[in-house]
Formats: structure tokens, C-alpha cells, sequence
């Protein structure tokens, strides 16, 4: 009994510190701070707080509640759709998404949908509730700039090269991102 608590009270140091456990850190920080990722989790912020504002209204009608109700639910769709497929481009780790991401890039066709995603936001979400509270949207969605990427860029030192754990990516990425559904904002 003694023999088989010293080998795990040895062992257990071998699987905390584990190198590719550090490694998916590393890769999660760097996927994280990305500015695109960054724009994404300020609009998916920005949604939140504004559906909790009108949720929180008094006097409003239930046909207001309704319209933003709906359009909060396309909004988080789309949202999750996206995190969706960058959660599914790191599995695969095609054309060096990892690598892009390291260097403040994104895929194209994971920008591509993104914009048009800032696009739908500030079309339909951020129309309908300057609409309803009457108050101007100060979010300006936009995309970072090139001067922004080339700076990250110069500044990153190693890229990752290696593929991340699909739970990693579950429960470090893909569920911080999702938006919240329309009965959980409070």
C-alpha cells in the first residue's frame, strides 16, 4: 500500500506539469488575445449588456420585448455559428489557422463571416434598440486594422505548431465565447 501511494505521490507532478498541458495554455492565451477574437468578444459583450438593459426596462411592451427578443436570438446564432467553425478550424488546424492566429490574424473565411457578422450586429440588433430605448448605439464594430496585425505580428515570438486538445478547445474557447442564451441575462 505504501509503495503504490509513493509512485502516485511521485507521479502526480509528472501529469501537472505535463508539457502539453502547458502548451494548450499557451495556445488558449494566444487564440484569446487575438484582435479578432477581441472584436468578437466585445460585440458578444456589448449584445449581452444591451439585451440586459432592455430585459431590465420598465415600461416597455411586450411587442418591443418580442422584436429585440428575436433579433438577440438571430444575433447569438450567428455568433455561435462562428465560434463554432473557429473552434472547428483549430481542430483541424488547416492552413496554419494556429499560426495565424499567433501572428493576430484570422483565416479569411473565419474574417469574412465575422464582418458580416459586425454588419448584421450593427444592421439589425443595434438598429432595433436605439429604436426602442431611443438612445444612441455607441458600439462601433470594426474590423482591426492592418498598422494593428502588423504590430502583433512583430511582437509574437513563437507560434504554435501543434494542434490543440479538443476539450481544451471545448471548455477554454468555445464556452467562453458562446453568447448567452435569452433566458440566462439578467
Amino acid at each position: 500500500m505504501k509503495q503504490k501511494l509513493l509512485i502516485i505521490l511521485f507521479a502526480l507532478p509528472l501529469f501537472v506539469l505535463n508539457p502539453a498541458h502547458s502548451q494548450s495554455k499557451e495556445i488558449v492565451k494566444t487564440v484569446m488575445t487575438n484582435q479578432w477574437i477581441t472584436k468578437y468578444k466585445k460585440l458578444k459583450t456589448d449584445l449581452e449588456n444591451k439585451a440586459a438593459f432592455i430585459k431590465n426596462m420598465e415600461n416597455i411592451s411586450e411587442k418591443d420585448l418580442v422584436l429585440i427578443k428575436n433579433s438577440y436570438s438571430e444575433t447569438s446564432f450567428l455568433l455561435d455559428t462562428w465560434v463554432n467553425h473557429l473552434v472547428q478550424s483549430l481542430e483541424e488546424n488547416k492552413s496554419g489557422n494556429l499560426e495565424q492566429l499567433a501572428n493576430g490574424d484570422i483565416a479569411p473565411n473565419l474574417k469574412a463571416e465575422l464582418q458580416e457578422l459586425f454588419t448584421f450586429y450593427a444592421n439589425d440588433f443595434s438598429t432595433k434598440y436605439e429604436d426602442i430605448t431611443g438612445q444612441k448605439s455607441n458600439f462601433i464594430v470594426g474590423a482591426p486594422t492592418d498598422q494593428t496585425v502588423t504590430e502583433a505580428t512583430s511582437s509574437t515570438e513563437n507560434s504554435p505548431s501543434t494542434t490543440i486538445d479538443k476539450d481544451v478547445l471545448m471548455a477554454r474557447i468555445k464556452q467562453p465565447l458562446t453568447p448567452s442564451d435569452w433566458n440566462s441575462i439578467y
